[in-house]
């Protein structure tokens, strides 16, 4: 079949893309116009017919190439492409260095690292010291020789369990599936390399034995998850290529104590192998079959009381309390999340105590996001099982169990007090109707007008009445019983903002616990004192200024402009950050500046008479500027931080902010102040 270069090069582009890839992509990296590509994409469609490939576009996402493996490989080979593999991504290149000293049995020099990843030999450098950070979970170690190269060594055991978890890191499960099956293309280099290293025809064959053996077993296969059966039949077909090539496992596992299902499953999956593989797998090798399945399984937590050992369920009790009073919210009556922590700390500390490690893709997003919640269960940890060390990937994990719980508590932790005109009728049409629509929420009372009176107001989140009540309560609604569609969405948005302060409160508990545990009384009431005379000049300096201009950064130029006396370039100059978002569930913006040469933190707010519009169509009619030193003290901040919440998340500040009240917004920020100060002398 003729075809010209340029449809030559389109057709690579797609075969090597990691995915969609877009007209504009194409374009670029042929160096030809757009309108080029779009003209030639009807003869690349047929040639890429004439071998079975089809060409998949998706509005907004670009073009795929979509075939089997097979045909795929034909249609490289006919057009002469070597099978180069491209990444990107850094934290890819290091995971691909990585699979690459797995399976190298001498040194490869730093050299024939850049090259083979299309980079510098600094960036390989400085790639392999986070590769060695890598190996730090496992019994493996990084030897580096001048003038050898580089080596991985180590047991074949944790070579295998770290190539498998790296795989998985980098591989969607519905893609290994397609290339167990046979099924799909080679586009991740990941499966790529796989395929290149020979693993495919093992793989592929374990998947048919054990996947038979599975779908046999009714109650495993309902208990077992994807990623675990994908890590089971991936872990089994390394050991059996390491049998086949003469390199049979020796190690010796602990699976005495395991159960009967799971030894009659291992004494199938054994026969069969040898059958199919034409071996005889040792005593070690059937241990390894067991305990890879055991710590694979996700058991049925209706046993787990039955079964479990009563040390490891007494750690578990302990070690929910110690959260418990660090986050200040209850959660030893969550049956699931101890169910859901026995089931994973079980299983890993055989992983740990075995030398064997696990790794967790969502760790960075777990430490970014629950920053404050993963110190805790650290500290937890080390505390309660000390004679066990949690790696990192392991207590993100843990992370995610409490961060559900503690969620859903939030959620059920939403007080509401349902009023009436007379009769119960209308409450408890308006209870039914709140619990179908949000069933998270919990209704704590429902009463008449009559006993409203009786009521301590301080311990409901929300007050909903049918008929209307003259209180002063930011947390009052007025709804009809059925409950109209904008009065459910300013439920929500109350619900929003109780789940943002409770978070917050534990947050700020917990760095104020961290950081007055290590001093003395005496260094605790200096703090409180710093803490009190920085609040003091910031509340008193608070205004309301009316805006003079659109431009959020013009505003405060100007207003710190007429207060210290310099030009507004001047000013401009020592600005060293910025950035501004819309509050939710409010008309007021966050403005955050910081500037050099500033002796201390200023907040202040910029009315505006008419809506503005954010570039995302958000509306807005007030801005909250907070305005920090270059080098601001932890009592600064905790400060400013404080007041902010305040001002956030309390509709009444908001409401005199609208209103310019300058003297009532400094009485009430005082009155959340004092009583944060009260809180810090509690602890």
């Amino acid at each position: 079949m003729l075809m010209s270069n340029r449809i030559k090069e389109i057709i690579e582009v797609i075969l090597n893309s990691r995915g969609y890839v877009t007209v504009g992509e194409i374009a670029k990296q042929i160096e030809v116009s757009d309108r080029t590509v779009y003209r030639e994409i009807p003869e690349v469609m047929e040639v890429m017919r004439g071998y079975g490939v089809q060409l998949n576009t998706a509005s907004k996402k670009g073009m795929v190439a979509v075939g089997s493996a097979e045909d795929m490989r034909n249609l490289r080979s006919f057009l002469g492409m070597k099978n180069q593999i491209y990444i990107v991504d850094p934290k890819e290149r290091v995971d691909f260095i990585l699979l690459y000293l797995l399976h190298e049995n001498d040194y490869i020099k730093t050299e024939a690292l850049a090259i083979d990843n299309d980079t510098s030999i600094p960036t390989v450098r400085n790639d392999l010291k986070k590769v060695k950070e890598q190996l730090s979970g496992y019994d493996l170690h990084l030897i580096q020789k001048k003038g050898e190269g580089i080596l991985i060594t180590g047991s074949e055991i944790e070579k295998n369990a770290l190539t498998v978890n790296t795989l998985l890191n980098h591989v969607d499960e519905s893609s290994l599936y397609q290339w167990l099956n046979k099924e799909g293309d080679l586009s991740n280099p990941f499966v790529r390399r796989m395929e290149e290293y020979g693993y495919h025809h093992v793989m592929t064959v374990c998947h048919r034995i054990i996947k038979s053996i599975v779908q046999d077993q009714y109650e495993l296969s309902t208990m077992i998850k994807d990623r675990e059966y994908l890590e089971y039949i991936l872990l089994i077909a390394m050991m059996i290529d390491c049998h086949k090539k003469g390199r049979p496992y020796k190690k010796e596992f602990e699976t005495e104590n395991f159960n009967k299902e799971e030894q009659k499953i291992t004494r199938q999956v054994k026969k069969s192998l040898e059958k199919e593989f034409h071996v005889m797998l040792s005593e070690q090798e059937e241990q390894y079959i067991r305990w890879v399945l055991h710590v694979g399984m996700v058991q049925d937590t209706s046993r787990v009381y039955t079964i479990q050992n009563h040390l490891l369920d007494a750690k578990i009790y302990n070690f929910i309390q110690y959260v418990e009073d660090r986050m200040g919210i209850q959660l030893i009556r969550d049956k699931e999340l101890k169910e859901s922590l026995y089931i994973h700390i079980d299983r890993a500390l055989i992983r740990i105590r075995s030398g064997m490690c696990i790794s967790n893709p969502l760790i960075e997003d777990v430490k970014r996001d629950y920053e404050e919640l993963f110190m805790v269960i650290r500290e937890g940890a080390d505390r309660i099982f000390d004679g066990d060390f949690f790696p990192d990937d392991e207590i993100g994990y843990l992370v995610l169990y409490f961060a559900v719980s503690l969620d859903n508590v939030m959620k059920r932790s939403f007080r509401i007090l349902v009023v009436c005109s007379g009769g119960m009728g209308s409450s408890k049409m308006l209870s039914h109707r709140l619990e179908q629509e949000i069933p998270e929420i919990c209704v704590r009372k429902e009463v008449s007008l009559i006993g409203f009176g009786q009521e301590n107001l301080d311990e409901y989140d929300l007050i909903l009445s049918t008929i209307p009540l003259y209180i002063d309560k930011r947390n009052y609604l007025k709804v009809s019983p059925l409950l109209s569609r904008n009065e459910l969405e300013q439920i929500h948005e109350a619900i929003k903002r109780h789940k943002y302060k409770t978070m917050r409160k534990i947050t700020i508990r917990e760095k104020e616990q961290r950081q007055l545990e290590t001093r003395d009384h005496i260094e605790s009431l200096e703090k409180l004192r710093a803490l009190m005379d920085v609040g003091l000049r910031v509340i008193k300096r608070f205004k309301v200024v009316q805006a003079k201009e659109k431009n959020l950064k013009n505003n405060l130029l100007r207003i710190l402009s007429e207060e210290s006396g310099r030009q507004a370039s001047e000013l401009d100059a020592r600005n060293r950050k910025q950035q501004f978002y819309l509050i939710p569930a409010t008309d007021m913006v966050y403005y955050e500046a910081v500037f050099s040469q500033m002796s201390e933190p200023r907040l202040f707010a910029v009315h505006f008479e008419d809506e503005q519009y954010m570039s995302s169509g958000e509306k807005y009619t007030d801005v909250i500027y907070a305005v920090y030193p270059e080098n601001p003290s932890e009592y600064e901040k905790n400060t400013l931080n404080h007041v902010l919440e305040s001002v956030i998340d309390d509709k009444d500040i908001q409401h005199l902010i609208h209103k310019a009240d300058e003297k009532g917004i400094r009485q009430w920020i005082g009155y959340r102040f004092k009583q944060y100060l009260a809180e810090l002398l509690s602890l």
